[in-house]
């Protein structure tokens, strides 16, 4: 088991439910953005990547 606080994890996700799962646990929530979920991205105001070289680009800008 890994003891983590929530500030110390990032939910990653492409989907409604992800992003619903992330605020029922209160976590920080970043989407991944392809086709199918561009109307979420518009919907809400969220941390966007399209693949994880984005990730790391964003981890080194806003989470360090």
């Amino acid at each position: 088991r890994i003891f983590l606080k929530k500030e110390e994890i990032l939910f990653v996700g492409d989907s409604v439910t992800d992003l619903k799962a992330s605020k029922n646990f209160n976590l920080e929530f970043i989407l991944r953005l392809h086709q199918g979920n561009v109307d979420l991205a518009e919907k809400e105001e969220l941390n966007l990547i399209k693949d994880f070289e984005d990730l790391e680009f964003l981890l080194k800008t806003n989470y360090s």
